[in-house]
């Protein structure tokens, strides 16, 4: 590795490490924390509801420190999130939130998805019985996730979420 790779890796084990850190570091600590901290906040507004500030303010540092952001793109910031609290201690007595937070990751998913070019009716019925499978294929937005032991589309989990937020 180069010297500034070397410099730039001791750099981020300082930043998500736990030691104390001189004043001029410690700015760029709170920084980058408190910034990975508002991408989860947007993400996961029901998890931050349900659990109070305090409780999501460390959660979301913990995730932080172990599951840095390997993007420039805050947006991508947060998958495995509902992974990561089914194993936090403080969770445990909250079997439902890993799966609220899988729940928000894919409405988060599902509304930054791509639009896809509309179809007309007419090529949609010569398709017959595939046209379900086929309308799922081409829209990544109607992907189909597991939540509670039951099957929700995520354009209806959108809805479901938005009640609850």
């Amino acid at each position: 590795m180069s010297a500034l790779g070397d410099f730039q890796a001791r750099f981020l084990d300082e930043i998500f490490g736990d030691a104390p850190l001189d004043p001029r570091r410690a700015v760029y600590r709170r920084n980058v924390l408190e910034n990975l901290h508002g991408a989860l906040a947007a993400a996961y507004p029901v998890v931050r509801r349900l659990v109070g500030e305090a409780f999501f303010r460390e959660a979301a540092e913990r995730f932080a420190r172990v599951h840095p952001s390997r993007s420039g793109d805050l947006h991508r910031f947060g998958e495995g999130y509902g992974q990561f609290l089914s194993r936090y201690p403080h969770a445990a007595g909250l079997p439902y939130l890993p799966g609220v937070a899988r729940l928000e990751w894919a409405v988060c998913m599902a509304l930054q998805a791509e639009e896809v070019v509309s179809c007309s009716i007419a090529a949609l019925s010569r398709l017959g019985d595939d046209a379900g499978a086929a309308r799922d294929a081409a829209y990544a937005a109607a992907d189909v996730i597991e939540f509670a032991g039951k099957q929700l589309r995520r354009d209806i989990a959108q809805r479901a979420v938005e009640r609850v937020a």
